[in-house]
């Protein structure tokens, strides 16, 4: 040990010495005094930890050992603490993975003064799991966003285990983020076959099934897990309303009745609030805290609010994470908290709103507040967009959504901005691409563009896109901008939706490209690109206007039917939003025949540059404004 370590040994022993004699309140003020020096010491996290544990309070112990693992997490103690934590609080399966977990992990430094043999926890947890590297390096590995290497070690873990129906649930979500979304189903049957009573097993097959379009399929195997689930309802029933909104319009009314009973049984009621504790702090939960769909949407709001405390549930970790970690003035690590110590956390920061991000299947959270603590439950964004998450009691709209935020609220509940989003350009961690020339006059006819997302794309979808091109003659369709392979089901399947129309022979589907991004290639060869419906696109649609390609959307009677509109609304071109299918197909028409469409392609990029869509300053502040103004209004209301 160096001098600094031999000192800290020192007061650790100390506090150990105090734990033993009983003097529970000066161990810890022991514990306070180091964390005061610096707030970022792990040794005193644990010690402090320890003495909580010896008071009886294994919420509070919990909260302080994930905070000391996540700022040393290379170290053993702090997982075998958790082990023993978890296991006197009955959750043995967390218990068992932190135990696993430290068996792989190097000792500390000060790791005698950190487990001594008079602390409560063994240290026979290192000679008593029976471990298998690969099933903890294939879960590391997936949570760390290394979805090769996660397939590698879970089929090295199904030869020795060949029945461990988690490996095959862990190799199906590793092969659906690599595209491979057949592969994956296949899996997930496998799976069924061993374990057909598994929740977990039916809720990731009906994902992979939205994936391969199978709409239909999905909301019956969405049923069939959440009444199998019998550990965990509010995963299940989250898992569920995540993918609900991306529902055909034949299923929407009964999949919204689904997900209402999904709120109520699982997540219960909540009352309205806003500012109740007297707290201005902002609080944002996001669960997609990564380069994603909504990241370039929030960043730049969060550049021009102070007071804001955002709540990373999100494993992996890249670029974005700690844009965003920079940006906030706090950051709170909070993936793999239990519910009960998340809310403590909540209720001890004391969010005067709440901004509820959510919407991914295993990371979400829905936080069950009462009384003082409460903060006004609010909801904006998502990828996609539900019509309603759980204990949100306001909805932050714009005129493109007021009369379904109405429906779905009530007036007094809508927080209103006279726009709802505003993006920044190019987004956080890209290169600014060159507009390309329009490829209409290079190939002779035009070219509608359409994103490959099968989660999206229903029989509504293709119809509606097939109507663009009946009323365009020569115009073709090109569908792809994710980079992604086509599974061969996918590709039979859109085949036979668009020869059902008699349009097989103007659709092409993009292959990955050689070289360069794929959203790249995708926008040099498409002349106009056509929106999902309906469930509209996020990203894409700011994307394609910033590369100057014009894009034509269609609204829906549901909240992820609306962003197309938001967005086309604050880039000042509501003229290309229709109200029904006719609209739509005359707009693209009108836009494929346009002798403009060369200059509107060369000159898109400065007028989206210089509209609302890109003042994310100005929005930053109406988004302010209106929260402070939801703050008066319920003082007054009180």
């Amino acid at each position: 040990m160096d001098g600094r370590e031999d000192s800290a040994a020192n007061e650790l022993t100390a506090i150990v010495r105090q734990v033993n004699n009983g003097e529970l309140k000066a161990a810890m003020d022991s514990c306070a005094a180091m964390m005061r020096r610096d707030p970022q010491s792990a040794p005193a996290l644990h010690m402090m930890a320890i003495v909580a544990t010896r008071m009886g309070d294994q919420g509070l112990a919990l909260s302080l050992v994930e905070r000391a693992h996540a700022i040393e997490p290379d170290f053993r103690e702090y997982p075998a603490m958790l082990a023993y934590l978890y296991a006197t609080v009955g959750r043995l399966a967390d218990a068992l993975y932190y135990a696993k977990l430290a068996t792989v992990l190097a000792p500390h430094p000060l790791g005698e003064v950190l487990l001594p043999a008079s602390m409560p926890v063994s240290r026979a947890i290192f000679d008593h799991v029976s471990v298998s590297m690969h099933w903890m390096l294939a879960e590391a590995a997936f949570n760390s966003g290394k979805f090769d290497e996660a397939a590698r070690e879970a089929e090295a873990e199904l030869r020795l285990n060949p029945d461990r129906y988690e490996s095959l649930v862990l190799l199906a979500r590793a092969r659906q983020a690599l595209g491979a979304h057949d592969v994956a189903q296949a899996h997930l049957r496998a799976a069924a076959q061993i374990r057909p009573d598994a929740a977990l097993v039916h809720r990731w097959a009906a994902d992979v099934m939205l994936s391969l379009g199978e709409h239909d399929e999905a909301l019956a195997s969405f049923r069939l897990a959440v009444g199998l689930e019998t550990e965990d309802d509010a995963l299940a029933a989250s898992h569920a309303l995540s993918c609900l909104p991306l529902q055909t319009e034949a299923n929407h009314r009964a999949s919204e009745s689904f997900a209402v009973d999904l709120r109520e049984r699982s997540f219960g009621h909540r009352r309205a609030a806003g500012f109740e504790n007297g707290s201005h702090l902002i609080g944002i939960l996001w669960d997609q805290c990564r380069a994603g769909p909504i990241a370039d949407f929030l960043l730049p709001v969060l550049e021009h609010l102070d007071d804001v405390v955002l709540y990373r549930l999100n494993r992996y970790t890249d670029t974005v994470t700690e844009t965003a970690r920079g940006k906030a003035m706090r950051f709170q690590d909070c993936p793999d908290l239990d519910a009960a110590t998340f809310d403590r956390i909540l209720a001890g920061d004391q969010p005067g709103v709440l901004i509820n991000l959510c919407t991914s299947p295993e990371e979400a959270r829905f936080p069950s507040l009462a009384g003082s603590a409460m903060p006004a439950m609010l909801q904006w964004l998502g990828a996609p967009m539900p019509d309603r998450l759980p204990g949100v009691n306001r909805i932050i709209g714009s005129p493109v959504t007021s009369d379904l935020d109405r429906a779905l609220f009530g007036e007094d509940a809508i927080v209103k901005l006279p726009r709802l989003l505003a993006w920044r350009f190019p987004g956080t961690g890209d290169t600014a691409e060159a507009v390309l020339a329009s490829p209409r006059a290079a190939n002779g006819y035009v070219t509608f563009g359409a994103i490959g997302d099968m989660r999206r794309i229903t029989a509504d979808t293709v119809a509606l896109w097939a109507a663009a091109l009946r009323a365009t003659p020569g115009a073709k369709l090109l569908v792809g901008g994710t980079g992604a392979p086509w599974p061969k089901p996918v590709v039979d399947r859109l085949g036979g939706m668009f020869a059902n129309f008699g349009l097989a022979d103007r659709v092409n589907l993009q292959g990955p490209p050689e070289t360069g991004a794929a959203s790249f290639d995708f926008y040099a060869r498409i002349d106009v690109l056509l929106d999902t419906w309906p469930v509209n696109g996020l990203t894409e649609v700011a994307e394609a206007l910033w590369m100057g390609i014009p894009v034509v959307t269609l609204t829906s009677f549901r909240r992820a039917g609306r962003i197309g509109a938001a967005i086309l609304d604050a880039a000042a071109r509501p003229e290309w939003i229709a109200a029904n299918e006719d609209e739509f197909a005359a707009i693209a028409a009108g836009l494929a025949e346009s002798a403009d469409l060369a200059r509107l392609r060369a000159g898109l990029r400065d007028e989206i540059a210089a509209s609302p869509l890109c003042d994310t300053e100005g929005f930053a502040k109406s988004f302010k404004q209106a929260l402070l103004a939801l703050g008066v209004r319920s003082a007054h209301a009180a």
